[in-house]
């Protein structure tokens, strides 16, 4: 017998702590009976061999159970897409573990400078802890898994088909650029005041690609911040499917003004401008009070990522605000208006702001 404790006992306090769970189990027992087998798989144990046995066999098992541990880490891995733990032969804790590296990892696919100091000091462990903790669930270091989470992001945000569908939008202002570039003047008209007048021009290739390309940077970024959100899932698909073709509508039209302005011709830029940010004003406030609590879309004020109840009541009033003023920047826009206009949209940005704070201040 063994001192203090039995190895039931020994084998639940070794998978119940997070520095040891990882640490597979193989009970060597005298007691055969169909309850022995039942309460030492309920301890944790990852096998269980009756006494006497014959060393081979003990052998044999222990290789079959590395051979099986290591082809389940190895199809976690391969996955190409999904971060799929159960997948992995390994304790509720271990996984918990894992869900909360990631999680660290997620919210910081961004940030080029994040490693593995920032990783294990954001979970509270040392380095070598993390490595030895990660090694044995999943077979690779810390800095394998943080690459291995973004590329399956990466992947991931490549096989949505709106995004795929977005990017190759771009392909229309860039072949325009190519079938009207030599018949524009050097310089081309690239911006215009409040009241739809030339105010600003630019040379026709930064006026034309620059342009493109500013415009197809900012949109790969918009998306991957979107996609790469920790809580994507709070997001509607039809919110995300908008933002992943705001960047190209708002391309076509530039270039197709430029162009357009830049061949003699000429039109009421603030009246197509006022439609359309009005609408999007409107289509967007309509399904703001339908996003939940996430790092992307939404009035990200720092109380209302911090409670629920605010990140809803927050979003709705902004979603109000949102419908009215792209109303209002509509009508005030036909009538001549468009510093009205401006100052509306402002205020309708500042006051959920505000609500969220009064709604911290009370508690919510």
């Amino acid at each position: 017998m063994m001192p203090e404790m039995d190895g039931l006992e020994l084998c639940r306090v070794v998978k119940g702590n997070l520095d040891t769970s990882h640490i597979p189990i193989i009970l060597l027992t005298a007691k055969n009976s169909a309850e022995d087998r039942i309460e030492c798989y309920n301890a944790g144990a990852n096998a269980y061999i009756s006494k006497p046995f014959e060393l081979k066999v003990l052998e044999a098992r222990i290789d079959n159970f590395l051979a099986e541990k290591k082809s389940k880490q190895e199809e976690f891995r391969s996955d190409a897409e999904d971060i799929n733990f159960n997948l992995l032969d390994a304790t509720d804790i271990d996984k918990e573990f894992l869900k909360k590296v990631t999680d660290v990892i997620q919210e910081n696919l961004s940030s080029s400078t994040f490693d593995v100091v920032q990783l294990a000091d954001a979970l509270a462990m040392s380095k070598s802890s993390l490595y030895r903790k990660t090694k044995a669930i999943i077979g690779l270091s810390p800095v394998e898994f943080i690459r291995n989470v973004r590329l399956k992001q990466g992947v991931k945000m490549l096989k949505n088909k709106w995004f795929m569908f977005s990017l190759a939008l771009f392909v229309i202002p860039f072949a325009l650029n190519l079938v009207f570039y030599n018949q524009l003047p050097d310089v081309v008209p690239t911006h215009f005041d409040v009241n739809g007048q030339v105010d600003g021009t630019m040379p026709k290739f930064m006026g034309l690609f620059g342009m493109l390309f500013l415009c197809l940077a900012i949109h790969v970024f918009t998306c991957f911040v979107s996609v790469k959100d920790p809580k994507r899932n709070n997001i509607p698909d039809f919110m995300m499917n908008i933002l992943f073709m705001i960047c190209p509508v708002i391309c076509i039209v530039t270039n197709m003004t430029i162009i357009y302005f830049g061949l003699g011709y000429s039109f009421d830029v603030s009246f197509v401008m006022n439609i359309l940010v009005g609408v999007l004003l409107i289509v967007l406030g309509n399904y703001l009070p339908k996003v939940k609590r996430n790092y992307a879309v939404g009035i990200k004020t720092s109380w209302a990522l911090n409670s629920d109840e605010n990140w809803v009541l927050s979003n709705r009033v902004g979603g109000y605000c949102m419908v009215i003023a792209g109303i209002l920047y509509i009508v005030l826009g036909l009538l001549g208006y468009m510093t009205m206009g401006i100052v509306v949209i402002l205020v309708a940005t500042i006051i959920p702001c505000i609500y969220s704070y009064i709604l911290f201040k009370r508690g919510i």
